[in-house]
C-alpha cells in the first residue's frame, strides 16, 4: 500500500530537498499523474512547504509580523496585489492566508524586525 500523497512528499522533501523535479518524478511515480499535473502539485507543494517553514522560524526567533511581498508580475491575484506592501501578524490570519498558503501562491512574507 502507498503511502499518503502528503507523506510521499515530505519524504522526497526530506531525501532531496526542495527538488521540484524530484517531487515531479515522485508524483508521476507514485500516484500516476501526468507530466503537467506533477508540475502544478509540485510546484504548489513547495511553495506551501516553504510558506510554512517561514511562518516557523519567524515565530521560533520571535518575529510576529511580516511584510507581504507578491511576485509582482500579471498572475497575481487582484487580492493578494491588494496584500502587497502591507504589514501583517503571523497571529491574525488574513482573508487571503498567510503567503504562500493559496493554491499557486507565489507571494513571500519579509520579515519585520524592530
Amino acid at each position: 500500500m502507498h503511502g499518503s500523497l502528503k507523506d510521499s512528499l515530505e519524504d522526497t522533501f526530506v531525501n532531496k530537498g526542495f527538488d521540484k523535479q524530484a517531487l515531479n518524478a515522485t508524483l508521476k511515480r507514485r500516484f500516476k499523474t501526468g507530466e503537467r499535473r506533477a508540475k502544478i502539485i509540485a510546484r504548489d507543494q513547495t511553495s506551501k512547504t516553504i510558506g510554512k517553514l517561514t511562518k516557523l522560524r519567524h515565530q521560533q526567533i520571535g518575529i510576529k509580523e511580516y511584510d507581504w511581498f507578491t511576485s509582482g508580475d500579471e498572475r497575481v491575484r487582484e487580492d493578494h496585489a491588494m496584500m502587497h506592501g502591507t504589514r501583517q501578524n503571523w497571529e491574525i490570519t488574513p482573508s487571503t492566508g498567510h503567503p504562500g498558503e493559496a493554491v499557486m501562491c507565489r507571494c513571500v512574507a519579509i520579515p519585520v524586525i524592530e
